[in-house]
């Protein structure tokens, strides 16, 4: 048997000279071993630390029949884990079925919109008995609150719009001044274009 054989044998006994089994002669060829070589040295040093760390383990040891009762009991109640109860859970039911009310009621008592296709491509148009209405285009610079103005002195109000053209179309309550008020809207410096809808 050559050198390189006996070291390797020497190198499986490792493990049994660190637990403090080996005797004599391989006890001896072991302790030669580690003192030639780095390598067998840091081996055994290593086998040293995992030994000790092995042995702070806590010892565990089987579950016994008293053991897995005390387990038992200390679970909690079934029955009572699915008993879990939500208090606000009724408060949020009556919120939800009171809202729905009331949307139901305002959906019902909300006006009707007029029936009316103003700014459509369609001239056929219902008119209102008591209005007539207008096309309206306003400038760039126009502002709400001066539209509102400018509606309120001619009795007007939006009822559509304003269309992909800038076209809002405006109710006025008909009137013996229909074409005053026409003209007043016309020479309103916020005001493009103004179109009458016609009469059916």
């Amino acid at each position: 048997m050559n050198d390189t054989q006996r070291d390797e044998q020497l190198w499986a006994l490792l493990p049994w000279y660190i637990n403090g089994t080996l005797q004599g002669e391989e006890l001896r060829d072991v302790e030669a071993l580690i003192q030639r070589s780095e390598e067998a040295a840091r081996e055994a040093e290593l086998l040293r630390k995992l030994q000790a760390a092995i042995g702070t383990e806590e010892l565990v040891t089987a579950p016994t029949e008293l053991s897995w009762r005390r387990f038992q009991q200390s679970l909690p109640d079934k029955e009572a884990a699915t008993k879990v109860t939500f208090p606000w859970l009724k408060l949020a039911s009556v919120a939800a079925v009171m809202i729905i009310a009331v949307q139901s009621a305002l959906l019902v008592y909300l006006p009707k919109p007029v029936d009316v296709e103003l700014l459509g491509g369609d001239e056929s148009v219902q008119h209102q008995v008591d209005a007539f209405y207008v096309k309206v285009m306003f400038s760039d610079q126009a502002s709400w609150k001066g539209i509102e103005v400018l509606l309120a002195s001619i009795e007007g109000e939006v009822v559509a719009g304003p269309s992909a053209l800038g076209m809002v179309a405006v109710r006025i309550p008909k009137s013996d001044e229909q074409a005053k008020l026409l003209r007043q809207l016309e020479a309103s410096p916020i005001v493009e274009h103004v179109q009458v809808v016609p009469d059916d």
